[in-house]
C-alpha cells in the first residue's frame, strides 16, 4: 500500500496527483500490486476547506472531484478569489450553495480531519507534502518525502514487493 499525505494547495503534490499517479496505476495498481490511499494532509485554511469538500461531496464524485483540484489546482489555488473559485467547483460537481456552505462550516469535520493529520504526524513524523508511506504490511515501511521520480516510487515499491516474495 502507498500511503499518500497530499495538500491540495501544495504544487507538488498536484503533480504527483496528474504526473506520477497515472504512471503508478498504469504498472502497478492495475495489475493488482499496489493499492493508493489517499489521505488529506492540508497546509492551511485553503486547502482545509478543500479537503473538507472532498469529504462531503458525493461519494460517486469523490475521485473525479480531487482530480479536478488537482488538476486545475494552480488555477484556483493561487487566484485571488480561490475560496470563490474553490466552490464553484464543488457546485460544478453536484453540489448545492447550501451543501457547500454547511460542510465549510461544520467544524467538526475539520477537527476531524486536523487529528488524522496530528495522528500522521506522530506516527510517521511528517511535517510536509507530499509524503509518501510505503507499506507491505510484513517489514518496516519506507517514507518518501517531497517532489521525487516516478523512478524512485518504481524502485521503493519494487523493494517491498521483492520483500514480500522472499517471505
Amino acid at each position: 500500500t502507498l500511503y499518500e499525505f497530499s495538500s491540495f494547495t501544495c504544487g507538488h503534490c498536484a503533480t504527483f496527483h496528474t504526473k506520477i499517479a497515472p504512471q503508478l496505476k498504469e504498472n502497478y495498481i492495475n495489475k493488482g500490486k499496489l493499492k493508493l490511499v489517499f489521505s488529506d494532509f492540508p497546509l492551511g485554511g485553503l486547502a482545509g476547506a478543500a479537503s473538507m469538500l472532498t469529504r462531503c461531496i458525493d461519494k460517486n464524485q469523490h475521485e473525479s472531484f480531487v482530480d479536478t483540484l488537482m488538476a486545475n489546482q494552480f488555477k484556483w489555488a493561487r487566484a485571488r478569489n480561490s475560496k470563490e473559485m474553490l466552490n464553484q467547483y464543488a457546485y460544478a460537481a453536484g453540489m448545492s450553495e447550501e451543501q457547500v456552505k454547511t460542510c465549510l462550516g461544520n467544524k467538526a469535520l475539520l477537527d476531524g480531519i486536523m487529528a488524522e493529520r496530528q495522528k500522521v504526524i506522530n506516527k510517521y513524523q511528517i511535517g510536509g507534502t507530499p509524503s509518501f508511506v510505503v507499506d507491505n504490511g510484513k517489514s518496516k515501511y519506507d517514507i518518501i518525502r517531497g517532489a521525487v521520480s516516478y523512478d524512485l516510487f518504481a524502485a521503493t515499491i519494487d523493494k517491498k514487493l521483492a520483500e514480500l516474495e522472499a517471505k
